[in-house]
């Protein structure tokens, strides 16, 4: 669609609207220029746009959403100007225009690449699709450069903008995640947005990162407003629940009592701390009793500028920090100063008042002790079909329940039904089934056995009607075997089909799988009764759990019983487990020498998040749902299932789309690096959290083909494996936790490779050692030498390791800042740590090495070692091999080299 297009459609809605135009300040680097005009002629809009849109020096031009006053808007139609007053909230007469903007997330400053700009149209799909289930109308589809739009026509007045900002919120609860965020800035009645037609210059022209220009890709028939009610449906269903405001205690007016520092609270000279702290203050105004100092630009991101970002103090004293950007959001006062490593001298020289913790983490205490929660990811109900996540929802409200238990269910007890009917082939040797072991971790009073009955309630119902056709074969069985002759031959007894199982012991289990080759699932409402229950009836310490172990990857199992001649066989079993704990309860679970065998990180930990009370509620599920999930199940189970060469029960195999592989491949890449990367990553996690992810996406495309009705053997899609790997995501974050509480319990604390890593670069950059100090951006330069930018390290990041794990000492000398490294410490890093250096070169870029120089170094090793050999067989792990006449591979054999050719 063109400039002119676009412009005629605002122009028409509003009758008048303001352009402004964001250039880079060639005189002020790093600076940007804004200019503007108002317009209500078509015409004259187009000219001036037409004139400055193709200067390479214009980032964007932008138009207003909503209907401002007239009479704010003098004079009309004339070139834009650095000048013209901009158009403020109180300038603004009616909301016209609600705007949902879809970003990306990446770096500042650049472009999006086309799988990121894919992310986000995908991701503006799955919001409007959620939206048009709940009854909103036809939408605008729009494509910003680096994002996309869902434009949608309103007509509220000013006053409904704290509905609008709640809306947004609650978007941005349900579907934001690491890729793609919704936009919670955007409320502002003088909000701007693309004019759409005009280019897309964030950041520098890349083939992996061009400049677009934006458009409209797509309008509406008929245009309907959205109502009120309509918004507050979605901020009641959808709304994160409301968070207490962190106290900026630090930084209010004297209260009768002292702080246990000793030293009485006080009012902050913002200006003379911002002079302290480098922030140039660009102006400041009274509002409302209010000081506001205006910044240049943010302090966590110098792209934020021209009035985004603020310090605000109070009439009472207290100092907030403001900046408008979306991902800033949050931001307070204490932040800005542990950024800047800068706070104000009325704060004395007592103990830091912010660690950065407090939004990160929290404590809870229980009776295994105290130990740091880690940050959960919400969970992505966006992965699931429209009418299933409606279901969720619906049993949410129903209940009283939480989304974590109630998704948990679906998908343990889905997976289950699947079991080994339906197997994902990722690539040759690596096939997975669908059942999965799923702990949820719930408090009492969560809610959680109401949901799980009634997901239970049609497994129930097939469970009696194969019980009770069992009972008529049997009865028939029992009379054709009373009226046998002697002599005549016996006839087999029919064998019982069976769904779920629930406490039993491990031989009963395995006779029960041996009757069931698709499959079936343990419910237990209380599994420490499971865990506790382990080799109880057999005296064979650590037997069932090996079973369970078996059973998890599919293995063939067998159990000897006594007294019996035959033998309990099952060739490819699978169980899928689901059961509930209390968080006090969980490292009993898995204790001792778990984590060694492998036992934890083979089950699923999700914790509930309860955020609001359970309060008496007369809803009950809709008929629609129970329709619906009724279907689901007995399409799952009805999975037929062939017999292999051997003539064993086997599944079909589905395969995965390349992009969908790709997908996953990076994933798996990313999943690996983590302990390299990051603190507090538990690796006994990892290696099982991307089988999980690989059997969840199994279900979610059986429950996708379910839910359409269409053939579940088609391949899995790129969308499906970018949806497998959010629950993946999901799980892990909820796992981390769980590892906490264990690892804290034992009080055994683990070397982690990203301290590995930062302890050999800290010995490396002994040399760099500066009057006894380190300083942190040197450790980074070595930590980082030879790394590709994807696995590079932060210098916050080696800071905290620094701090936390490696437990070095900050020097407080400001002429030499960094951390304290003297020929001790080096000697005990050294003592410590186990040094990789091929572990350590997983960092590094893909590089080919010449055979030649492989060659060198194995002789010069060899030398080293003081080796008189003259030749050696060379077998290290990625080296290069020689091909023979026959094309077989052979390890190649290297001759010594004379002193002088080194």
């Amino acid at each position: 669609m063109s400039i002119q297009e676009s412009a005629k459609l605002f122009i028409d809605r509003n009758k008048i609207v303001e352009v402004r135009a964001l250039a880079n300040d060639l005189q002020n680097p790093g600076s940007k220029i804004i200019a503007s005009g108002y317009y209500n002629s078509v015409d004259a809009l187009v000219q001036e746009v037409s004139k400055i849109d193709n200067n390479p020096n214009i980032t964007g031009v932008y138009i207003t959403l909503n209907k401002p006053n007239p009479e704010h808007c003098q004079p009309l139609n004339l070139p834009i100007s650095r000048k013209t007053p901009k158009l403020s909230d109180r300038h603004t007469s009616r909301l016209t225009t609600l705007l949902i903007d879809l970003d990306p997330v990446r770096k500042p400053g650049i472009n999006s690449t086309a799988e990121e700009l894919e992310a986000a149209r995908l991701r503006c799909n799955a919001v409007v699709g959620a939206l048009k289930e709940m009854g909103f109308p036809e939408h605008m589809l729009c494509m910003s450069g680096n994002g996309y739009h869902a434009v949608f026509s309103t007509n509220l007045p000013v006053e409904d903008k704290p509905l609008v900002r709640d809306f947004l919120k609650a978007l941005n609860h349900r579907f934001s995640d690491d890729a793609v965020k919704v936009d919670t800035t955007v409320y502002s009645p003088s909000q701007i947005t693309k004019l759409y037609g005009t280019m897309t210059r964030k950041g520098p022209d890349t083939p992996e990162r061009p400049q677009r220009r934006s458009s409209i890709e797509s309008e509406p028939d008929t245009i309907v407003d959205i109502t009120r009610e309509q918004l507050r449906v979605v901020i009641n269903k959808w709304g994160a629940p409301k968070k207490e405001q962190p106290t900026p205690a630090t930084c209010s007016n004297p209260p009768a009592k002292k702080q246990n520092t000793g030293q009485p609270r006080t009012t902050i000279d913002v200006v003379a701390y911002s002079q302290k702290a480098g922030l140039e203050i660009m102006g400041t105004k009274v509002e409302a009793g209010s000081t506001i100092h205006k910044l240049k630009h943010c302090v966590f991101n110098p792209e934020h500028q021209n009035n985004d970002a603020s310090i605000i103090q109070g009439a009472d004293g207290v100092v907030f920090y403001q900046c408008f950007h979306n991902s800033c959001q949050g931001r307070i006062f204490q932040e800005v100063c542990k950024h800047l490593n800068c706070y104000p001298d009325e704060w004395g020289n007592r103990t830091r008042p912010f660690t950065g913790q407090e939004n990160e983490a929290t404590t809870e205490e229980g009776s295994s002790g105290s130990y740091t929660q880690s940050k959960l990811e919400p969970v992505p109900i966006e992965v699931f079909p429209p009418k299933i996540q409606d279901l969720i929802l619906h049993m949410v409200d129903c209940f009283g329940t939480t989304d974590e238990i109630v998704v948990a269910s679906l998908l343990a007890i889905s997976g289950a039904l699947i079991g080994t009917k339906r197997l994902l082939r990722i690539k040759q040797d690596w096939l997975v089934h669908a059942a999965l072991y799923w702990m949820i971790i719930a408090r009492t009073g969560d809610s959680k056995s109401p949901p799980i009955n009634w997901l239970m309630r049609p497994l129930e119902a097939v469970e009696r009607k194969l019980f009770l056709e069992w009972q008529a074969l049997m009865e028939l069985h029992e009379a054709a075997e009373s009226a046998r002759k002697r002599g005549d031959p016996k006839e087999k007894p029919p064998v019982r089909k069976q769904l779920k199982i629930g406490d039993v012991t491990m031989e009963s289990r395995i006779e029960v799988l041996s009757r069931c080759p698709g499959g079936i699932l343990e419910y237990r409402d209380e599994l420490r009764g499971l865990f506790s229950d382990q080799d109880k009836y057999t005296g064979a310490k650590g037997s069932d759990q090996s079973k369970f172990l078996e059973l998890y990857d599919r293995r063939p199992i067998q159990i000897d019983r006594i007294n019996v001649k035959r033998q309990l066989n099952v060739y490819r079993p699978s169980l899928g487990i689901l059961g509930g704990t209390q968080p006090k309860i969980v490292t009993e679970c898995f204790g001792g020498n778990d984590s060694a065998s492998g036992w934890p990180g083979r089950w699923i930990t999700t914790h509930s998040q309860q955020s609001k009370p359970a309060l008496w509620s007369e809803q009950v599920m809709p008929a629609e749902d129970l329709a619906l999930w009724d279907s689901l199940v007995t399409t799952l189970h009805e999975y037929d299932m062939i017999e292999d060469k051997n003539g064993w029960p086997d599944g079909r195999v589905i395969t995965v789309t390349q992009p969908g592989r790709e997908v996953f491949i990076d994933y798996f890449n990313e999943m690996t690096m983590l302990p390299f990367m990051q603190e507090d990553v538990f690796r006994e996690t990892i290696p099982k959290t991307k089988e999980h992810t690989l059997r969840l996406c199994n279900i979610l495309h059986c429950i996708n083909h379910a839910v359409s009705g269409t053939d579940e053997m088609t391949p899995v899609t790129e969308d499906e494996m970018v949806k497998a790997v959010t629950l993946g995501k999901w799980i892990y974050s909820h796992n981390v936790r769980t590892w906490n509480m264990i690892i804290r319990h034992r009080q055994t604390p683990e070397h982690q490779p990203v301290e590995t890593r930062i302890a050999q670069a800290i010995i490396n950059a002994e040399s760099e050692i500066n009057n006894g100090v380190l300083a942190t951006s040197v450790i980074a330069s070595y930590v980082n030498s030879g790394c590709s930018d994807k696995f590079s390290m932060t210098t916050d990041s080696i800071g905290r390791i620094c701090s936390n794990r490696l437990k070095l000492q900050k020097n407080g000398d400001k002429s030499n800042r960094g951390w304290i490294v003297d020929t001790g410490t080096i000697d005990k890093l050294k003592t410590i740590y186990s040094l990789s250096a091929r572990a350590l070169s997983a960092l590094a870029p893909s590089v080919k090495t010449p055979i030649e120089d492989v060659a060198l170094v194995a002789h010069k090793a060899l030398e080293a070692l003081n080796l008189e050999s003259n030749t050696f067989k060379l077998r290290a792990e990625g080296a290069p091999f020689m091909q023979d006449e026959n094309t077989h591979r052979q390890p190649v054999t290297l001759h010594s080299y004379a002193p002088e050719e080194f």
